[in-house]
């Protein structure tokens, strides 16, 4: 019982570690409604850019901050893919995607 105990908490603490690590680097991961992962954001506040990432790591497109604090995301071929609104006070973050259109 108390070595099951400690391996629970041991794989609390790698988890923790693992999101702070991911939250400092600002990478942000990116989910289909069934929890797999399908990508990765990743955002340089320094530099005001961002890059968005396959779920194999190829560079599927990038993106501008805007002066209000929001991300503009383009495609590789630059279509607009959307847009990210970091989180107020209150209110969580929101990705607001453009919808494809089927040819």
């Amino acid at each position: 019982m108390g070595r099951r105990i400690f391996n629970t908490w041991g794989v609390l603490i790698g988890v923790f570690v693992l999101c702070g690590a991911s939250m400092a680097a600002d990478e942000l991961i990116i989910q289909d409604k069934n929890g797999r992962r399908t990508g990765q954001l990743r955002l340089d506040q320094d530099r005001g850019t961002a890059d968005i990432f396959d779920a194999r790591s190829n560079r599927e497109g990038w993106g501008t901050r805007r002066p209000d604090g929001s991300w503009d995301l383009y495609n590789k071929d630059g279509t607009r893919r959307g847009v990210l609104e970091p989180a107020r006070p209150g209110l969580p973050s929101r990705l607001i995607l453009t919808p494809v259109r089927k040819k």
